[in-house]
């Protein structure tokens, strides 16, 4: 009952004047987990062609995209996807990723040693 509820709300989590945490639940839209994976594929995508890795990746995200559609079509939950998205883009980015951090860890200790 409480995960039906969390599947169909966003939850909120804010504080009022008086410094008291409140949670706020908002109706999802329909399609906003649709609309997150897409922009998460159109990232991931966007990386693909910066590094030049098309011709190795292209089928993997098309089928990947047709699996996506295909869900929507029957009306099946995406929420599966969201993992095999995480899959599919540790496949690609591989070790880039760590050295994404890397750089990050490095600005943010910039920043507060200055």
């Amino acid at each position: 009952m409480f995960t039906d509820y969390l599947l169909n709300y966003t939850i909120i989590k804010a504080k009022n004047d008086c410094g008291e945490e409140r949670f706020i639940a908002m109706e999802k839209e329909v399609d906003q987990d649709l609309d997150i994976l897409v922009t998460k594929c159109k990232r991931l995508l966007s990386f693909v062609e910066s590094r030049g890795l098309q011709e190795k990746y292209t089928q993997t995200l098309v089928d990947f995209g047709n699996e996506i559609e295909h869900c929507v079509q029957i009306q099946k939950s995406i929420d599966p996807l969201f993992d095999k998205y995480e899959e599919i883009k540790k496949l690609i980015k591989g070790n880039s990723m760590s050295s994404t951090h890397l750089s990050q860890d490095m600005i943010y200790e910039n920043i507060h040693l200055s």
